[in-house]
């Protein structure tokens, strides 16, 4: 039943905003019935309450044989008429997965079971194999936000207000989907709305919500938190996740444009099935690495239900510091999820480990901070930030630091030893190709010429001078 609410977010109504207490209901209760003195403030709230009224009239008529007919006869014209294609709806029966073709836009009744008792309204946002992507529907436009579309009785295949909610994506087997209501073309709007709720903009004036949230304590927070726990539950968790939406030749393609508009930054592919699991039900593949001067990223794709919702997930900087260990060249991981602009979260080493609580001093786990932005936008963010500073350069005078450099000449050998071999390592675990060519190719008498650039430059040798020498040598 749709009954008009108060949820507390109209200022006009903080004063009605709590409900009486039982006792004062039926205090209430008592006093009009016995015509005495009521009190005019929960006389007030009754006014506006449809459920305290509901409440008064059973308090009422407690003891009595028969209610009051003028208490049924308000509750008469208050309840809703269940139009005759709702009740069609309900009592239609089962369609037969394989009878009909499941297609994006249909609006589908959905169940553990063709006769389970957990079901709910979904509509279809794309198709796979086996699964699909849908948004859940209800028939409480009350209970709709700032990011749920309202369709309108006359757009409704119901021929009632239908909530669309925009904010809660779900993946659901193929086999939940019980019963075929109809077709419902809200694509567009439902497309406007996301981008809308994604950019933090108002949505286009042609398309219905509900009002925003704006107290903690708004009732439609849980509703939502229990919907999408519903819709949750129509996805079979032993069943391998969906890769279908990732597509790495398109990801990878968007780093290359991206490379056009940051001059020296270069990408290079990664083994893509080199997967780490989020979750059960969610993995992170690595597309590519991409470096610019002293940084580089290791770009992720996330696979599996609602990825959008996988990059706030807490378990996400866990499957990150896997990824950097992997990766030891990397300073940030970046996981992105399919979407046509590839939302993207960016992690850096701080925030794959737990923090200490200021100035409380308890241990708080890693989790991600900041809003998704687009792969493009985060990268660039990202290098705008960490740009070696070319500019601050001074100049060094070997000569003035001689007398703390006296070991140096003894220690050198032994120092550039050291140095190549851990190179050499290096170049045996990279998986960027150029960085394992590099690497691994120093020669043996490496080392003995590392040495002696040491020993030329501390004896007042030009230093710019001496490293051409040995790179030319090197080359």
């Amino acid at each position: 039943m749709n009954y008009v609410m108060s949820f507390g977010n109209d200022p006009s109504s903080e004063r009605l905003a709590a409900h009486p207490t039982d006792v004062q209901l039926q205090n209430y209760a008592r006093a009009r019935r016995e015509s005495v003195h009521f009190d005019s403030e929960v006389d007030a709230h009754l006014m506006q309450c449809l459920i305290c009224r509901i409440h008064v009239g059973r308090l009422s008529v407690e003891g009595r044989d028969s209610a009051d007919p003028a208490f049924l006869a308000a509750l008469t014209s208050e309840s809703p008429q269940i139009d005759s294609a709702l009740r069609d709806a309900l009592s239609a029966s089962p369609t037969a997965i394989g009878s009909t073709e499941v297609r994006v836009g249909q609006l589908w009744r959905a169940a553990r079971s063709a006769t389970g008792s957990v079901a709910v309204l979904v509509w279809i946002r794309k198709v796979f194999d086996s699964t699909v992507a849908v948004l859940p529907a209800a028939l409480d436009v009350e209970l709709a936000d700032a990011e749920t579309l309202i369709v309108s009785a006359d757009q409704s295949p119901l021929n009632l207000p239908l909530a669309v909610f925009s904010n809660i994506d779900a993946e659901i087997d193929i086999a939940s989907l019980t019963t075929l209501i109809s077709d419902l073309d809200i694509a567009d709007d439902i497309n406007a709305l996301r981008v809308a709720s994604r950019d933090g903009v108002p949505p286009p004036s042609h398309v219905t919500t509900g009002l925003p949230v704006a107290r903690e304590d708004d009732q439609r927070i849980e509703y939502r938190q229990i919907l999408s726990e519903l819709v949750d539950s129509l996805y079979t968790e032993n069943q391998p996740a969906v890769d279908d939406e990732i597509d790495p030749h398109d990801l990878f393609a968007i780093l290359e444009d991206l490379s056009i508009m940051q001059p020296g930054l270069r990408v290079h592919s990664l083994p893509f099935d080199d997967v780490v699991y989020v979750d059960a039900r969610h993995m992170l593949h690595p597309v590519a690495a991409v470096h610019h001067l002293a940084t580089c990223v290791v770009v992720t794709a996330v696979d599996g239900p609602n990825a959008m919702g996988a990059l706030t997930n807490p378990a996400l900087p866990g499957a990150c510091g896997e990824i950097l260990s992997r990766f030891l060249e990397a300073d940030s991981i970046a996981v992105c999820a399919p979407d046509s602009d590839w939302q993207t979260v960016l992690l850096a080493p701080m925030d794959m480990q737990p923090a200490i609580e200021v100035p409380a001093g308890h241990q708080q786990p890693a989790s991600v901070y900041g809003r998704p932005l687009d792969l493009n936008t985060m990268l660039l963010k990202h290098f705008d930030g960490t740009q070696d500073r070319w500019s601050d350069t001074s100049s060094v005078h070997f000569h003035e630091l001689s007398a703390g450099l006296r070991n140096v000449e003894a220690t050198s050998p032994a120092i550039a030893e050291s140095a190549v071999s851990e190179t050499r390592q290096k170049g045996k675990r990279a998986t960027i190709p150029a960085k394992k060519e590099g690497y691994s190719r120093l020669s043996d008498d490496a080392a003995s010429r590392i040495s002696d650039l040491i020993n030329e430059v501390l004896a007042g040798e030009d230093g710019l001078t001496v490293l051409d020498d040995f790179l030319d040598g090197q080359s």
